[in-house]
């Protein structure tokens, strides 16, 4: 069962409505249901009861031209495929086009901006996606934010893989989360293994598992550098520009997320999970805790029930 985008949040350069016969190729599937089991397209949530979680994903083809501008971005993640044709997105000001066969993805709670000239048919893949370990699955595969923009090889079965998550929302029985999980997790897999990898100037791969291993010590940003061999200036242009953030907020939000899942999965103390993410001071992780997601630890695990 799908949610068809009738009324799309697309926008129309030209002013111009967009028909459904022009949005006949666009759909949607959300994973979401009401107490009735209604489909509700409000799929825009972030969760850590599991390590990945589909929120939905679709397809969305047109010939004419649109922008999306979503100014705080979204709670969720997003993976973008384009199957055909050109669609561009923005860093800041700066237009980066992203063609046939190339994969983008797009952090949480970031400005996203992405548009259509409308000079040829465009038809992407998506995925919005959230859990306890995206990050560390995301670092795991090698695969960062944008601005990197990823060209896949030819035949790299990645339009299969998004058939497979449609098929699961189709069926939509007591395993569909559980099984996109699975086939989201082998989505990723398939993106990593098709990239075409070329000499890239740093990926910095060994400081980003450093800090996979250490973010609840007191990592310095010129240890970090020091590893990759670059000075701090440099090294902090290329994590951003590699990973769509600082590293101090890559850091950061590894350890909040570290902290949401003890929180919500076992029966640590807090000040225990406060230590175990890196704050010795339960007051400074509360109000850092607090400062991040707008409830305190305490507050956070009342929600649980626990």
């Amino acid at each position: 069962m799908s949610n068809e985008n009738k009324n799309s949040s697309y926008i129309d350069v030209s002013g111009k409505v967009l028909s459904r016969a022009d949005m006949a190729e666009s759909f949607g599937y959300y994973a979401i249901t009401d107490p009735t089991g209604e489909i509700v397209d409000e799929s825009n949530i972030e969760s850590c009861e599991r390590p990945l979680i589909v929120n939905c994903a679709g397809n969305f083809a047109s010939a004419f031209p649109f922008t999306t501008d979503r100014k705080n971005g979204r709670h969720d993640f997003m993976l973008v495929y384009v199957n055909a044709g050109t669609l561009t997105f923005f860093d800041g000001d700066k237009p980066i086009e992203a063609g046939t066969g190339n994969v983008v993805i797009l952090s949480a709670n970031t400005p996203h901006k992405y548009s259509n000239t409308g000079r040829d048919k465009l038809s992407y893949f998506w995925v919005h996606f959230t859990g306890s370990e995206v990050i560390s699955r995301l670092q795991e595969y090698d695969l960062q934010f944008f601005p990197t923009v990823y060209e896949t090889a030819s035949g790299n079965h990645i339009h299969q893989r998004f058939q497979s998550i449609f098929d699961a929302f189709s069926k939509r029985d007591l395993h569909l989360n559980r099984e996109l999980s699975a086939l989201f997790e082998r989505l990723l897999i398939t993106v990593s293994r098709s990239i075409i990898r070329g000499e890239r100037t740093s990926t910095l791969s060994k400081s980003v598992k450093y800090i996979g291993a250490n973010y609840n010590t007191d990592i310095k940003i010129a240890e970090l550098a020091e590893i990759e061999h670059l000075s701090v200036s440099r090294y902090n242009y290329l994590f951003k520009e590699q990973m769509g953030m600082p590293p101090t907020k890559f850091i950061l939000q590894l350890r909040m997320s570290s902290a949401k899942e003890l929180l919500g999965s076992t029966d640590l103390p807090i000040k225990q999970i406060g230590i175990m993410c890196g704050y010795p001071d339960p007051h400074f992780f509360s109000k850092t805790f607090k400062s991040f997601f707008g409830v305190s630890p305490a507050e956070y695990r009342k929600g649980f029930g626990a």
